[in-house]
């Protein structure tokens, strides 16, 4: 998908996480913010420090009592035009991506959130947190560009070395020119070519049937 999006980042002096989609009350996102709690603390920020941007609506109401106590370092903005929200994401510094997997290898494991190849083609580090491996955290060590957390304490330790690579002016900025692969553009591209084979492919076989010298 090109939303033809201007993705020049203007560097500020706060650690900024972004997240862009639906909020529920689950583990995964109690999983992410026990563990930005515990960073806060560990470094004694304050909102002058880091900030979470939240731009999305919340699936459950009640999500929001998660960073009750913490809400000066949260900012909620809602639901905003789609192209508007990925602009906004793109300047930040790390991408937030929460999972939601099954038990026992369900359908969940093999779902992929839309926002996945978003991230990845904004060349930020992605923070992808999860109950557990999945086909998610797959394409994250795949395309390497980012780190997979599974337990609150993995949350702390991710939170930890992007912030401090961030500090030192060492995060990641890349894309991956595989990603390209994912385009909607360049699948339309690919399932054009196909219809073309196979078209052709039926032709021909219509000339044989017909007696035509081919």
């Amino acid at each position: 998908m090109n939303l033809n999006i201007n993705i020049s980042r203007q560097k500020k002096g706060v650690f900024t996480i972004g997240y862009n989609g639906g909020l529920y009350d689950d583990v995964v996102t109690e999983t992410f913010f026990k563990g930005f709690r515990q960073f806060i603390n560990n470094y004694h920020l304050t909102p002058d420090h880091v900030k979470l941007s939240i731009y999305g609506y919340l699936r459950d109401p009640q999500v929001q009592e998660k960073w009750k106590d913490i809400s000066e370092y949260v900012e909620f903005h809602g639901f905003i035009e789609h192209k508007a929200s990925i602009q906004a994401l793109y300047q930040t510094d790390v991408l937030l991506l929460l999972t939601r997997v099954g038990p026992h290898n369900s359908d969940y494991d093999n779902c992929i959130p839309g926002k996945t190849f978003e991230y990845l083609r904004s060349g930020q580090p992605i923070l992808h947190v999860a109950q557990k491996e999945c086909f998610v955290s797959n394409i994250i060590r795949e395309f390497e560009q980012g780190v997979n957390a599974f337990q609150i304490e993995d949350v702390i330790e991710a939170l930890n070395k992007l912030y401090t690579d961030w500090k030192a002016g060492q995060l990641i900025n890349r894309v991956d020119p595989r990603i390209l692969l994912f385009e909607r553009r360049e699948l339309t591209k690919q399932l054009a070519d196909v219809l073309d084979h196979v078209t052709a492919y039926q032709h021909l076989g219509e000339r044989k049937v017909t007696g035509e010298q081919v």
